[in-house]
């Protein structure tokens, strides 16, 4: 995968709180466009990924831009024709805090348990902190057995708050598919378009492609660093 040089999405956001700066609600939108789409190109594939949250999303180069990353706890779905069988066998996989209730009651772990994971994730992108202020076995208890939703961000505006109570819903029949999430104008609004890809191999050469005033250091301050003039350069030292 191409490097990613920010760090996650959650440093991000806690960098944000520390310094007291405020949230911009367009680039929170468009990082959960990207979360959006990774989720809805895995899910088509019947792939779950079970651990959505800020520290699993990586931020690009530019605000933003950001891409879904650790399918650790990920899993293939096969549908869930017979439930009760189901309930027996699921584990939960993922981050307590960031899991559905369904998730957490051990009754199922489906796409729909992404996007209440989405939900948290937002959450956290704005607040810098998870969504619920509880941890332990009171925090699970809230989450899998109460009627409680975590509290909505007051920076959000109404969209953002909107969008979230379609990801939060806690009967996970009643919340929105990642296909009508996409036409949500939070999110809709704040597309980016895709990056050109940055170097997944010192073979590639448009990962070389440095501008005119960034020149290679020590005895070779006179040479373009591109790849012709390094392997030159290395077999001159040879």
């Amino acid at each position: 995968m191409e490097y990613m040089p920010h760090g996650t999405i959650a440093d991000l956001a806690s960098h944000s709180v520390d310094k007291c700066t405020d949230v911009d609600e367009r680039v929170v939108g468009s990082y959960t466009w990207c979360i959006l789409t990774a989720l809805k190109y895995i899910h088509s594939r019947g792939i779950v990924h079970c651990d959505v949250k800020g520290k699993n999303v990586l931020a690009g180069p530019k605000p933003g831009f950001a891409k879904l990353a650790d399918f650790g706890s990920a899993k293939r779905v096969s549908g869930y024709a017979n439930p009760e069988e189901h309930r027996t066998a699921l584990m939960p996989r993922g981050t307590p805090l960031w899991m559905a209730p369904e998730v957490v009651r051990r009754e199922r772990q489906g796409p729909e348990s992404d996007v209440w994971s989405l939900g948290c994730t937002v959450i956290e992108m704005v607040t810098g902190k998870p969504a619920w202020e509880y941890s332990g076995a009171q925090a699970m208890l809230r989450v899998g057995f109460s009627n409680e939703l975590p509290e909505f961000p007051t920076q959000l505006s109404e969209l953002g708050r909107d969008f979230l109570e379609k990801c939060l819903r806690r009967d996970w029949r009643e919340r929105w598919s990642c296909d009508l999430l996409l036409q949500h104008p939070f999110v809709s609004s704040n597309s980016v378009e895709v990056a050109e890809s940055s170097p997944r191999s010192v073979f590639d050469r448009t990962a070389w492609e440095i501008s005119e005033d960034v020149r290679y250091n020590s005895d070779y301050s006179s040479h373009d660093l591109s790849v012709e003039n390094y392997f030159q350069s290395t077999r001159d030292l040879l």
